[in-house]
């Protein structure tokens, strides 16, 4: 094997192990999302019940009644609503993070012709695609990972930050939500 060779096949599996582990990061990330949504699912369950809902309803008469603009009342409203709207913030990052990314749309809709990306292979048909499988170049072979790489680390960032985001609204909005409630039960009492 020449030096050439050999640093094309170093350089070939550096990037395939890179993409790799940029791959694994995507699947955690999505996992995690899907797991908070099913979890923050089950909790709206519980609260939708008719036990908590008789409750709910109770306290809401209660702070509706007497209301005026800035009084006690308007104030616990403002924030129980606040952060039920931080918990429905946090429901769509989550979504948004698990909805499919395209590399075509974080490459600004450039046209790319990937031998690795199922979104380009998909259109071709099985003999084009294995003949420009075995035609491919050292060259092009590293430029196409090189760009996988480079795409599925934004695809990977993008979705990190919006799961990062819908931890932190939606605990926030949980934890304020259950401390509203017990603070508006201790009240009515």
């Amino acid at each position: 094997m020449s030096n050439k060779e050999k640093k094309y096949t170093e350089q070939k599996e550096d990037l395939l192990d890179r993409l790799d582990r940029i791959l694994e990061w995507i699947k955690a990330c999505d996992t995690k999302s899907s797991v908070l949504l099913a979890g923050i699912g089950i909790a709206a369950t519980v609260l939708t019940s008719d036990r908590f809902l008789s409750k709910e309803n109770q306290l809401f008469k209660y702070f509706t009644k007497n209301l005026r603009f800035i009084n006690f009342n308007f104030l616990y409203l403002a924030f129980f609503a606040f952060f039920i709207l931080l918990i429905l913030t946090g429901v769509i990052l989550f979504v948004i993070e698990l909805t499919p990314s395209l590399i075509s749309r974080r490459n600004k809709n450039k046209e790319t012709n990937s031998l690795y990306f199922f979104g380009t292979i998909h259109k071709k048909k099985l003999d084009e695609f294995k003949d420009e499988y075995k035609k491919k170049k050292n060259k092009s072979d590293i430029d196409d990972l090189l760009n996988q790489v480079y795409f599925n680390a934004k695809i990977c960032q993008h979705k990190y930050m919006c799961a990062t985001w819908g931890i932190r609204t939606t605990t926030i909005g949980i934890l304020g939500v259950f401390i509203m409630f017990i603070l508006g039960i201790i009240i009515v009492k």
